[in-house]
């Protein structure tokens, strides 16, 4: 009998202790099975509720409590001070200011000042100051301070202040300042730190570090790193470190170093490693192909040409005119080249280019007019292979065969075809008026490397 008296006295000075320190140094916590509250403190826990943990709780207004393992419903706001594990339904507001794992919904917003686990669902913002992890969709916006990880939907924004994993989908906009792995889609920008995965926005995708996989938007495309994969802009590809793989925009592509292919109407590069970039201009800074050409051809007579790019594939820019035939013709012209073979001493180039061809006339005063915009404007196009010998460093001469094509419209001039070549295998007028002539032809000339 004193054993077991001196047994229970011993435990009711270990609770005493143990009571002792929860009041000075932790929480003492409540358990209750189920509550009621009209506002806190009006309810069945009464002045208690901020040291209750609930399992069912049921909040007419505004309910506060310790924490909730399990339901709580509450007609307007549902609060937690620690923690909430279950199930949380609000008509307004859930806030919880410590973890929060299970669902969450609200007419309004979700805050949480710990991290978040589970399911949310509001009306207007999803707000965690930790991390999040799950499936948290919002009529207006999300954010988090910390690692974001699942599927995020909003209806304006999302905002990750860490780093991300999974789908990010916004009606305007995802920003992530941390790096993101996985799928960033909005209506009109996404922006991230280091991005592995996929950028799909209406207007601009941003990426400040390297980038992995795939940036397609309807305007711009920017990686501050080097990347490696595909982009697609209606307006705009930037890469500022190393390219690997494929630019393709409707106006500019730009990169470091390129390895892989750029397709757009300018394409600019600081230096090519291996790969091609295709365009209407293409300019590499470092190693790049430059050439001027001085050429003279049965057709156009003379012509001075600007070649830029890279060796197996330039740009053409030419001036021309034509002055052997009846009337003196001057024009401008743009073609596409490749130098195909290339030694030491020789070199093999096929072009493909296009002249429009213009005749003077005498306006008032007698003062010469050029060009005339009239039916009397020659399209001529022609392929040309030519061959070249150096002769110096930068300096080569060359000669090659030419396929000459000539269309022009004589409606309404009361004229003959114009026939700028001494001779044609082929000429024919059609019931347009529409004149075809088809001839070879030489042509010969001097280049110089830039």
């Amino acid at each position: 009998m004193k054993r077991i008296l001196l047994s229970l006295s011993c435990i009711l000075l270990l609770v005493e202790l143990s009571v002792s320190q929860e009041e000075t140094g932790t929480f003492n916590f409540i358990h209750r099975t189920a509550q009621v509250t009209l506002v806190t403190p009006l309810g069945t826990n009464g002045v208690d509720a901020g040291h209750c943990v609930n399992r069912l709780s049921f909040n007419i207004l505004v309910g506060h409590a310790a924490g909730l393992k399990g339901l709580e419903i509450g007609g307007f706001m549902n609060t937690e001070k620690f923690y909430m594990y279950g199930i949380q339904l609000a008509g307004f507001a859930n806030v919880v200011s410590g973890e929060a794992w299970g669902v969450q919904t609200a007419g309004f917003a979700n805050v949480n000042n710990g991290d978040a686990t589970g399911i949310q669902l509001a009306g207007f913002a999803n707000v965690n100051h930790g991390s999040s992890s799950g499936i948290v969709v919002s009529g207006f916006s999300n954010v988090s301070d910390g690692q974001a990880t699942g599927w995020i939907f909003s209806g304006f924004a999302n905002v990750n202040n860490g780093s991300g994993r999974g789908v990010f989908s916004s009606g305007f906009a995802n920003v992530s300042n941390g790096s993101v792995t996985g799928l960033q889609l909005s209506g009109f920008a996404n922006v991230s730190n280091e991005m592995r995965g996929v950028q799909l926005a209406g207007f601009a995708n941003l990426a400040k570090g390297n980038f992995s996989s795939l940036q397609t938007s309807g305007c711009i495309n920017v990686a501050k790193g080097d990347f490696n994969g595909l982009q697609l802009a209606g307006l705009t590809n930037v890469a500022s470190g190393n390219f690997k793989g494929i630019q393709l925009s409707g106006v500019l592509n730009r990169c470091k170093k390129l390895n892989g292919y750029q397709l757009g109407f300018i394409n600019y590069c600081d230096s090519v490693e291996s790969g091609l970039p295709v365009g209407f201009l293409s300019i590499v800074r470092k190693h790049g192909f430059y050439q001027l050409e001085l050429s003279a051809g049965e057709t156009v007579n003379t012509a001075v040409s600007f070649k830029i790019g890279v060796k197996r594939f330039y740009n053409i820019f030419s001036l021309g005119s034509s002055f052997l035939s009846d009337d003196v013709y001057y024009g401008f012209g743009y073609g596409l080249g490749t130098q195909f073979l290339e030694t030491n001493d020789y070199t093999a180039n096929l072009e493909l280019s296009g002249f429009c061809l213009f005749n003077t006339f005498t306006g008032p005063d007698n003062m010469t007019i050029f060009p005339e915009i009239n039916s009397k404007s020659i399209q001529l196009n022609q392929l040309k292979v030519t061959f070249g010998k150096n002769i110096s460093q930068n300096m080569s001469v060359f000669a090659g065969a030419s396929i000459n094509v000539q269309e022009s419209n004589i409606s309404g001039t009361g004229d003959d075809a114009v026939e700028l070549s001494p001779y044609t295998l082929y000429n024919k007028t059609f019931s347009n008026d529409v004149n075809l002539q088809i001839w070879p032809g030489a042509t010969l000339g001097v280049r110089y490397d830039l």
